[in-house]
């Protein structure tokens, strides 16, 4: 027994250095022992900490708080971040206070120490910087921990993206006192190296040629890792800001960033998600040339149908597959049945070479006419498969909407006046229906549930003063809070452009209005950054089934941006539902104006 202590105690020995025997105690023999080696990774400069992401553009709390939870499991060092902590975009003193006492909440329940970082939501106006300064002090500071400097920056000095000249003196001094540290990390907001004009960045890195460091923001909610200046530089994905989390290769999931320092050598990184953990490498430059198609979501094109007439029985689309990769593209989809359209083929098997695109058309008919307005999307299904050489098979998924639509619609003189109250009782009809998300709003893990959960009606009109709006949204389960904004409860989003071009294109400023009924009054929300024109009025009550609204726009606004009597304007209507505990689900009635928009798309002409 004497012996074997001597060998337990000579292998603890030559295996853990300086850790010395005390650290791990085990019973040895000279022959086979039941482990691979006694080399345990301790060292007194070995630590791990971890990174979180944004939260913002409509956040769903309840996925930072898991993630504080899991945090807590995991017990990091320290936690990081990298900006854009709360919705912000306001210079209101209750949403400041509602959102930042929100997220202090959230991040006082960590067990270890949280560093903020500060992004363009927390900054974007003078009361939230004052905020800021109130709560948090300093903008920009820096730390050491185990011979490793973590320098955090304001990217939003002294406003929009770029790093300011006391700032970046401050970046020469930090450095230059600290000139022998085994590694630098910065934590900022935006990805400042990715911009052409001069973000005062550029002035940091050439203070950096000498020492090894890894630089990692945030902002466009989709995780990308690209080598600069010989460096590994980040952009995190989200920690419950918004995204489609559409997954590893368009770089859209939620996760939290674990970072190991090893005694020597570089940081090792790693992305800790729901559903797994992946590498640093799940997305980068030569990934995105191989799916480009699918991250532009230029890969799957299917061309709206426009029809002249106001009924509609019989057309053409045309489907357009695009498959950038080094490799064949097996592609298989099929229209889902629809109450009153065929399509044909309804079904499509085909293999796309590498590097390749092919335009298919489809005839889309009707058995009797019908107006396009009643017409919901007819769907297509489709999945892409590759077969990768050393790699797993990469299967990508989707459907796309094959819209029907009116060059342009009706919008009908009133025959009796409207009491803008909220209520449509003097609505008889609300010819326009939205039954389910377009792909853009689309809720991952079947976050809408029918009807029944969000959809909504609305109708347009005119008299002799004003342009009205009448919505009404079915929704089974309200939830209207004053201390948040519009976005993160129930309610509706409209968006008027009233000077469109000649092909229904956006083309003048566009009105927008966020609205959401709450408990009293209607709770109408204006844009810090845009102005509601005078003589707009709104109306949002709650009922039995969900919410109505109520909109007139005076004609003086038309006709001052027509240049004369208005004709006509482009329209679109877009509700929001926030259930207990769920992320802001949107309904639009057409696509989003920039990302997926054809000409004459909610075009209205006056009658």
């Amino acid at each position: 027994m004497a012996a074997m202590q001597r060998v337990a105690l000579l292998a603890l020995f030559l295996g853990l250095g300086v850790l010395g025997a005390q650290a791990l105690r085990v019973e040895t023999s000279p022959g086979p022992n039941p482990w691979n080696h006694l080399n345990v990774p301790d060292d007194p400069g070995r630590f791990h900490f971890a990174i979180v992401s944004d939260r913002t553009g409509g956040n769903r709390q309840e996925v930072f708080g898991d993630t504080v939870y899991k945090l807590n499991l995991l017990q990091p060092a320290f936690v990081m971040s990298v900006g854009d902590l709360q919705e912000g975009y306001t210079s209101n003193p209750k949403f400041i206070t509602s959102f930042w006492n929100t997220f202090t909440r959230l991040a006082g329940a960590l067990e270890m120490p949280f560093f903020y970082v500060p992004g363009n939501h927390d900054l974007n106006s003078t009361p939230l910087r004052e905020e800021w300064k109130r709560r948090f002090g300093r903008n920009y500071y820096h730390f050491l921990y185990k011979d490793v400097l973590f320098l955090c920056l304001d990217s939003q000095d002294p406003s929009g993206a770029g790093i300011g000249p006391e700032q970046r003196a401050w970046v020469r001094q930090v450095l230059a006192e600290n000139r022998t540290v085994r590694w630098t990390f910065f934590f900022f907001h935006q990805p400042l190296w990715t911009s052409d004009r001069d973000t005062g960045w550029g002035e940091i890195e050439s203070l950096l040629e000498d020492r090894p460091y890894t630089v990692f923001t945030g902002h466009q909610h989709k995780y990308f890792k690209a080598e600069h200046r010989g460096r590994e530089h980040y952009i995190l994905a989200t920690t419950g800001g918004h995204s489609r989390l559409r997954g590893p290769v368009y770089g859209e999931f939620d996760h939290l960033v674990w970072v190991s320092l090893l005694p020597e050598g570089p940081p090792r990184i790693a992305n800790l998600m729901l559903d797994g953990v992946w590498d640093r490498n799940v997305r980068t430059p030569s990934s995105d040339a191989q799916f480009s198609g699918f991250l532009n979501d230029s890969a799957v094109r299917l061309e709206p149908i426009v029809s002249a007439a106001p009924s509609f029985s019989s057309g053409t689309t045309r489907l357009v597959l695009r498959n950038d990769a080094d490799y064949p593209m097996s592609f298989t989809a099929f229209f889902e049945p629809h109450e009153s359209l065929r399509a044909a083929p309804d079904r499509l098997r085909l293999v796309l070479p590498p590097k390749s695109e092919r335009p298919l058309d489809v005839k889309v008919s009707s058995e009797r006419p019908v107006r396009p307005e009643d017409l919901p999307p007819q769907w297509l299904h489709w999945t892409a498969h590759y077969n990768l050489p050393s790699q797993t098979p990469i299967d990508l998924e989707g459907r796309a909407p094959l819209l029907i639509d009116r060059a342009a619609y009706d919008c009908p003189r009133r025959t009796s006046p409207v009491a803008l109250d909220g209520r449509l009782d003097e609505w008889p009809t609300l010819p326009f229906a939205v039954r389910e998300p377009l792909p853009e709003f689309g809720a991952p893990g079947n976050q809408w549930n029918g009807p029944a959960d969000l959809s909504f009606r609305f109708a347009t009109a005119y008299d002799d003063d004003n342009v009205y709006v009448a919505i009404d949204v079915r929704d089974d389960a309200l939830v209207f809070d004053p201390l948040v904004k519009h976005w993160e409860q129930d309610g509706v989003e409209v968006w008027l452009d009233p000077n469109p071009g000649p092909a229904g294109r956006r083309s003048g400023d566009v009105l927008y209005l966020g609205i959401s009924a709450g408990d009293s009054p209607a709770n109408l929300y204006i844009d810090d950054r845009a102005v509601v024109p005078p003589g707009v009025r709104v109306a949002s009550v709650k009922t039995a089934t969900g919410h109505t609204t109520e909109i007139a726009i005076p004609h003086t606004y038309l006709n001052e941006k027509q240049g004369g009597a208005w004709k006509q304007f482009r329209l679109n209507i877009g509700a929001l539902d926030r259930d207990p505990n769920r992320w802001t689900l949107r309904l639009r009635w057409r696509p989003e104006w920039g990302t997926g928009e054809f000409p004459a798309s909610g075009l209205f002409r006056r009658q």
